[in-house]
């Protein structure tokens, strides 16, 4: 007779502690959001070929972001291949929601002091 007690008791308390996951999380895709574009200066760190990134110090970036040394991908190619460490750069970086983002349009700031 006891366990016929306890085992609507068990479910209840199983079903309590099941989350859900919020709405927001569940269906937020940011490569549906808008593409914003910002100008980007910093200096190049280091370049990872194999996983086609760059780490830089940037200056701020619009109001996206502070001034910090990141990584961010390179998509194109050509871009890729011509940034060497210590470089100092002007780019473009393109935001995409809150997690999407690139750098292209890269080229040396032949303003900056060698």
């Amino acid at each position: 007779m006891r366990p016929l007690v306890l085992l609507p008791l068990i479910l209840m308390l199983a079903a309590c502690q099941q989350s859900p996951q919020p709405a927001a999380v569940a269906t937020k895709d940011d490569s549906k959001q808008a593409i914003r574009e910002y100008a980007l200066h910093g200096e190049v760190l280091r370049v990872d070929p194999k996983d086609r990134i760059a780490a830089i110090k940037h200056d701020a970036i619009g109001d996206w972001m502070g001034a910090m040394t990141m990584e961010f991908p390179i998509k194109d190619q050509k871009d890729l291949e011509a940034l060497k460490p210590g470089q100092k750069i002007n780019a473009t970086v393109h935001v995409q929601g809150d997690t999407i983002y690139w750098v292209d349009q890269i080229h040396e700031d032949t303003g900056a002091a060698k």
